[in-house]
């Protein structure tokens, strides 16, 4: 209803945004309303209730909200709070008996309180407004405030009320059309629109003045620059002489066919609006029309022909002046003359209409409700079923705040289904040259029309005055190009007595390059502009039609991206494509986006940081997702909830210095699951209502990009690698619901409402007695060494403060030596992988050493994970096995994989039927190949069948190499089968048992440490199972996954207090938060026992100061010696463990090397959580089970 009634309402909402100190608002708000109410009981008005509503001074407020698209958006709640506030003031008042006179006394007294407008403006507009508040408030006895606020500020986010209603589109899609040939023969289609003719419009008026308009006859005179033009003045409306300009122009394009006229003709003086005045003016300016063209010319109301403006209604029983049927009877009349008689009952009923002006073309206008939706998928369908083409004329764009959302949302749906039908959209209202691009609800990446607007003869918003010229194929009635013609107003007043100089500012396919005007080639032009900026510094200049003032500031990196939401935004609230456009940084192709319910999940996590007070967030994405279901339309209020939930590269690995081992065992938060539950659900649902991957992917996107998760290129590459998995699951699963995604995924979250639950079959009886050592001590030595993630786009000088998760990229921006942001020769601390520099190096230096074999404990490639493909996960890892090979000098070398060696990141296929395409068979056939020469015939078929297997290099002596990452949560292929995979865990138990008979010793490698939280808990309990009825067979575990140097302890679940095995972390070559290490492990002959580890490393700050210069190795560690033990062996962590517990001292040791005495660690330091989270990190080989941390804890706490 009347939004010029309500400003005096709301804007005391917007007042606590302005200029409130946000501790007083409350009180502020609560100080109104009590004077509300004391005027109510003693109808004097209270001094302190002006007191209030004087401290929100708020010049113009309302005056912006006239000016097109971008208005701000108040979030505060307060502002809601207050319009119910004053809305229900009124209406009781009006209850209580007050007159029409004092009602609007008291109106005009806010509006001067407020210093929204002159006296004079406040008077006239409050006085044609109020009429119409009052009849609803008198003829509705049930009036909720809550509603009148909820449509009047919906851009405000006021949401009291559900506003919601649907119509019946019928199913189906409108047919393929032909498209257009590049010779096809073309009509002319004049558009213009909103000229805002002003008669009192007066040349050496003041142009700026303290009223709405100005150069009006009635206001002062001006002087130099302050003095109104002949023609107009920007900021103004226009004078009757530049409409008769306009005309005579205009009648230079003899090839004109039609004229689309898409509303306003009503100045902006809308405080002296009557029905007769209004009246005059329209039948004046159509009168020039008729005169001025020879041709049909195809209008539509605009929303200032209605007085009061904006006022639409259209009831028998309601006042003649309150009634719109004025309008309607006026230009039923007036359109007569181009429109046939069949249209004039559709005008009479809500001032819309349809018309096939040639056989196969029809154009309609849609302005008003009046059930003109039901009304437009008749006319829809009955064109549809003729085979005719649409051209639809409406004066407002439906994604403008100004559109009711819901009608929005439904017009969107009606669009939607006869996309095909429907060629072109024209609109008005906003004074700018602009277009929305329009997407398929089934699949959001696909653009499936475009609104045109355009433009204005009216100069109110700071352009030129405008008009367009379309070319219109004539078989397919498709545009296929727009030349817009303009003229510079400054000059024009300059030059009176001249006729201005009218040209064309651009042709629309020249300016932007593009190959047609159909809707995919204007949404890729979209992606082209999100990340060509310089297309967007063009559409700034065209927008404003190349004017002085509305060019003179130019567009900045806010402006560029409003206008990217501008243009993507065809429904309102629907701000997905907006936020993905904003996001976009230089990704040449239109990707689809991945890993669904990996991003929508991500919203459940982020709940842990709003904690229990948020659940009130929970339900809103719970609803949001609801509706998205229904409407296949983001709700503006779940992006919201998702932007609250914000939570910034969740994703990646983190392991904060001096913190320390985080205890990652498993915690509860119902809110977490039950969101989590609620997302993937959704997300099913999806799947199985066939709705395309590509949609899936785009929602994924959204929530990824509004998340905060990753930027859109790195979102929309992992999605891509990933979303082909998500597919295989969901169809190969009836029966699969959301929990179990959920429960897997989010383990240590405490999500359980999935059982899992198996165990293996493990031989009975105990472990063998331990064999003695060597007497003398005999040795040998292995090389561990892991982690290279090698980057070959790895770039010295590049930045190395990105926000992506891997930095020091060829294709990334070049760092500043001066600010200390360029990256190293060889690498750096933080975000960044191994240069092949530095992978060279350590392979190098490792080789000075004597030893027999190596462990390779897994991860070769890059954390580049958006980008990951087989070929070039297999280059690199080729590359590094060959110069491993090549080094070592044939000495065998024993590989693991590592949980970023498949692709996507950390996917390994379980089951025997997977599609080519997703299973992991390439990657174990790349370690059959590389490493053939060490491995005989029975390891080669056990890699095929997991990516595991066994050998013995010596008598007596054997290595299993195992696939933990099989069991990593984020192995979404334990959705699909979680017992035993691969039947590995089964297979290491008989394995171990051969061993044990044939009296072998064993070390076993793994990638994963078994006490990391993000390993499935039923396959950590069953693995640590098999080590302690083995635990002597084992003589030691191999790791590697954390990037530092560590070692975890196992203890037997029958004596809390001994230790059965040890398992030793390799550390890394690759940097993250650490300086470069490899270890040399000294092994007894006799038993196997790891004797002793030396750790070795360079500092790599001294390095990359030094540039290629060989760095300054050096010995940091030998085990025993650090930490006083006989050796590694397992009995000695039985005493060792409780020592550092209760000497603080060990722990600050264990940080040094645990970080590789780097400088960034040396300086964090560690305190006392520090330490006790690094004894539990070391005492935690079972997740889930925190007995040793408990104990260990307790003893750190009593020598603290």
């Amino acid at each position: 209803m009347v939004r010029h009634l309500i400003c005096w309402f709301t804007c005391l909402i917007a007042l606590t945004v302005i200029s409130c100190d946000s501790q007083t608002t409350d009180d502020i708000l609560q100080s109104i309303q009590q004077g509300f109410n004391e005027y109510h009981q003693t109808r004097v008005r209270p001094v302190y209730l002006d007191e209030s509503l004087q401290k929100f001074q708020l010049p113009h407020f309302f005056r912006r909200q006239e000016h097109g698209l971008n208005r701000s958006l108040y979030e505060n709640p307060v502002i809601c709070d207050l319009c119910s506030v004053v809305v229900n003031f009124v209406i009781e008042e009006r209850r209580m008996g007050m007159s029409d006179i004092n009602i609007k006394g008291e109106l005009q007294a806010i509006c001067s309180l407020l210093n929204i407008e002159t006296p004079r403006v406040c008077e006239g507009t409050i006085d044609s407004n109020a009429d119409i508040i009052l009849y609803i408030a008198d003829n509705n006895p049930d009036l909720n405030p809550a509603k009148f606020c909820d449509l009047m500020l919906q851009d405000n986010q006021c949401n009291f009320t559900n506003i919601e209603w649907t119509i019946g589109v019928p199913e189906g899609q409108s047919p393929l059309r032909p498209k257009p040939v590049e010779s096809a023969t073309t009509f002319k289609v004049l558009h213009v629109t909103d000229f805002h003719v002003d008669p009192m419009y007066t040349p050496n008026k003041v142009k700026t003045c303290n009223e709405p308009l100005c150069c009006q006859s009635d206001q002062e005179d001006g002087s130099g620059q302050n003095s109104c033009g002949y023609w107009a003045e920007y900021g103004n409306d226009v004078s009757e002489t530049l409409v008769d300009e306009f005309i005579r122009f205009a009648n230079t394009f003899e090839d004109v066919d039609f004229v689309y006229f898409t509303g306003d003709i009503v100045p902006h003086r809308m405080w002296s609006t009557t029905q007769e005045s209004n009246a005059a003016i329209i039948d004046k300016f159509l009168r020039k029309l008729k005169a001025g063209f020879s041709v049909p010319v195809f209008p539509t109301l605009g929303n200032h022909e209605a007085t009061p403006l904006n006022q639409y209604v259209l009831n028998s029983s309601i006042p003649s002046n309150l009634s719109t049927k004025w309008l309607f009877d006026l230009i039923e009349e007036e359109w007569s003359e181009w429109l046939p008689q069949s249209a004039m009952q559709t005008i009479a009923k809500g001032g819309f209409y349809t018309f096939s002006p040639i056989e196969g073309w029809l154009l309609q206008d849609d302005e008003d409700p009046f059930d003109q939706l039901a009304w437009l998928i008749e006319v829809l369908l009955e064109a549809e079923e003729n085979n005719e083409s649409v051209h639809i004329l409406g004066h407002i764009p439906t994604g403008s705040v100004d559109i009711i959302k819901v009608w929005s949302r439904e017009y969107n749906r009606i669009i939607n289904r006869f996309a095909n039908t429907i060629t072109g959209q024209f609109t008005g209202h906003v004074h700018v040259d602009t277009f929305q691009v329009r997407y398929n609800i089934s699949n959001p990446n696909q653009a499936i029309n475009v609104e045109w607007n355009g433009a204005s003869i009216v100069p109110y918003d700071k352009a030129n005055p405008s008009f367009k010229i379309y070319s219109i194929d004539k078989e397919t009635f498709n545009v296929i190009d727009i030349d817009q013609w303009t003229f510079n107003l400054t000059q024009a007043n300059e030059n009176s007595e001249l006729s201005p100089d009218w040209y064309k500012i651009y042709s629309f396919r020249e300016a932007f390059n593009v190959p047609t005007l159909l809707p995919e080639d204007i949404g890729k032009l979209l992606i082209n502009m999100a990340e060509d900026h310089n297309l967007l510094g063009e559409y700034h200049l065209y927008r404003f039609k190349n004017s002085d003032p509305g060019t003179g500031d130019g567009c900045d990196e806010i402006c560029q991206k409003n206008y990217l939401c501008e243009l993507s935004t065809s429904v309102y609230g629907d701000t997905s494509m907006c936020e993905y456009l904003k996001e976009c940084r230089g990704d040449k192709t239109w990707k689809m986006w991945e890993k669904i319910y990996f991003f929508v999940i991500a919203a459940i996590l982020a709940i842990t940081h709003a904690g229990a007070q948020e659940a009130g967030l929970v339900e809103k994405l719970q609803l949001g997702f609801e509706e998205l279901k229904l409407t296949r339309t983001f709700p503006s209020y779940l992006n919201e909830t998702l932007r609250q939930l914000a939570v910034p590269h969740f994703f990646r690995r983190s392991d904060p210095i001096a913190v320390g081992f985080v205890n990652e065992q498993t915690y509860g938060d119902k809110a977490i699951c039950s969101i989590c539950y609620a997302a993937a659900n959704f997300l099913i649902f999806e799947r199985r209502n066939n709705v395309p991957l590509e949609v899936i992917a785009l929602e994924a996107a959204a929530v990824c990009v509004l998340l905060g998760i990753e930027d859109a290129e790195v979102c929309t590459g992992v999605i891509d690698l990933n979303l082909p998995i998500f597919a295989y699951l969901v169809d190969a699963d009836e029966s699969l619901q959301g929990e179990r995604i959920c429960d897997v995924i989010l383990q240590k979250s405490g999500c359980n409402q999935t059982t899992f639950e198996w165990s293996i079959d493990i031989p009975e009886g105990k472990t063998v007695p331990r064999k003695n050592p060597s007497n003398p001590e005999s040795t040998f030595n292995i090389l561990q060494i892991s982690d290279f993630h090698y980057d070959p786009l790895y770039m010295q000088g590049k930045t190395k403060a990105c926000t992506r998760p891997v930095c020091c990229q060829s294709d990334q921006e070049d760092g500043d030596a001066s600010e200390g942001t360029a990256c190293g020769y060889w690498s750096e601390y933080n975000n960044v992988d191994a240069s092949e520099a530095l992978v060279d190096e350590s392979i190098r230096k490792a080789n000075e050493f004597d030893f027999e074999y190596v462990y390779f404990t897994g991860d070769i490639v890059t954390h580049r994970v958006w980008s990951t493909s087989v070929e070039n996960n297999t280059r690199d890892m080729k590359l590094i096995f060959r110069k491993m090979k090549s080094a070592f000098s044939g000495k065998p070398i024993y590989p693991i994989l590592g949980n970023h060696e498949p692709t996507p990141l950390n996917e390994f296929a379980i089951g025997d039927d997977v599609d080519a395409a997703l299973n992991t068979d390439w990657l174990y056939q790349l370690i059959i190949s590389e490493f053939s020469t060490w491995l005989p015939k029975s390891a080669k078929q056990e890699i095929k069948r997991g990516g595991y297997y066994s050998v013995s290099p010596r008598e007596g002596f054997r290595i299993i190499a195992l696939n933990s990452n099989v069991a990593y949560t984020m192995n979404w292929w334990l959705i699909h089968n979680d017992t035993d995979p691969f039947g590995q865990l089964t297979w290491l138990a008989q394995t171990l048992k051969e061993a044990e008979e044939r009296g072998e010793i064993v070390h076993i490698l793994s990638h994963i440490p078994s006490g990391k939280a993000d390993l499935l808990q039923v396959w950590s309990r069953e693995y640590h199972r098999i080590i302690e009825r083995f635990s002597n067979t084992i003589a030691a575990q191999f790791n590697g996954h954390t990037h530092k140097d560590q070692f975890m302890v196992y203890h037997s679940s029958a004596n809390v207090s001994e230790a059965i095995n040890i398992a030793i972390n390799g550390a890394s070559v690759i940097c993250d938060k650490s300086n470069p290490s490899f270890k040399i492990i000294n092994v007894d002959h006799e038993n196997f026992d790891v004797i002793d580890t030396q750790e070795w490393t360079f500092n790599l700050t001294e390095a990359n100061l030094a540039e290629d210069a060989i760095p300054d190795w050096y010995k940091l560690y030998s085990f025993r010696e650090s930490f006083g033990t006989r050796s590694l062996a397992h009995e000695e962590f039985s005493e060792l463990l409780p020592k550092m517990a209760a000497n603080h001292n060990l722990l600050d040791d264990y940080h040094k090397f645990r970080y590789r005495n780097s400088d960034v660690a040396m300086e964090s330091g560690c305190d006392n959580s520090c330490k006790k989270n690094y004894l539990c990190e070391i005492a935690t080989s079972q997740v889930g089970d925190s007995t040793q941390c408990d104990i260990l804890s307790k003893i750190f706490d009593q020598n603290v």
